[in-house]
């Protein structure tokens, strides 16, 4: 009988899911003022989230192509092709290079937060599952008004200051009473 390998610590990272929608604009708006955005991008984030993907990325083997000099990584992994605001803004090859290492962990990552039931909430479990995170404690709040999270970022693209508008949605669905149940 083989000996079963042996189990890996866990981090858990309780923290805020959102849905980051990002907006990359000329200079801040002043009040009354409408801008028109140079580009937009949706993506993953929180800083749970972030945190859990952070996590799970450092958790796993650094895929080869780590190893060559730094912009040439840059371009293997598609630098540029994402929003950079959250867990999927590195671009697909990342995601594929972490499903790849992660035979190799060295940890167990999960989280713990809600979601609403709808796009957003769907997209964040599937994005935070595709890195390896376990989501099984991120729980889906069907009540209704209850979204998931979202974040509005604007982006003065000269100075790289942002400015955020946060709705914390099914984020605050989450009660310090509930914090025992994942432990065991």
């Amino acid at each position: 009988m083989a000996t079963p390998p042996p189990r890996l610590p866990l981090i858990t990272v309780l923290g805020s899911l959102n849905m980051d929608l990002v907006a990359y604009v000329p200079h801040h708006p002043v009040p009354g003022e409408t801008l028109t955005a140079d580009r937009f991008a949706t993506s993953p984030g929180g800083k749970g989230a972030n945190q859990a993907v952070a996590c799970a990325k450092l958790s796993r083997a650094r895929p080869a192509s780590f190893a060559s000099s730094s912009s040439q990584t840059q371009q293997q992994l598609g630098a540029g092709s994402g929003s950079g605001a959250g867990p999927a803004g590195a671009g697909g090859a990342d995601s594929a290079a972490a499903t790849t290492a992660t035979a190799t962990a060295t940890a167990r990552v999960s989280m713990v937060g809600r979601v609403g039931a709808d796009a957003h909430g769907a997209a964040l479990r599937a994005g935070l599952a595709a890195f390896g995170v376990d989501v099984r404690r991120v729980a889906v709040v069907a009540a209704p008004g209850v979204d998931t999270g979202v974040a509005l970022i604007v982006v003065d693209v000269p100075t790289g200051e942002n400015r955020i508008v946060l709705s914390p949605g099914a984020n605050y669905a989450f009660l310090p009473g509930e914090c025992w149940w994942w432990w065991w």
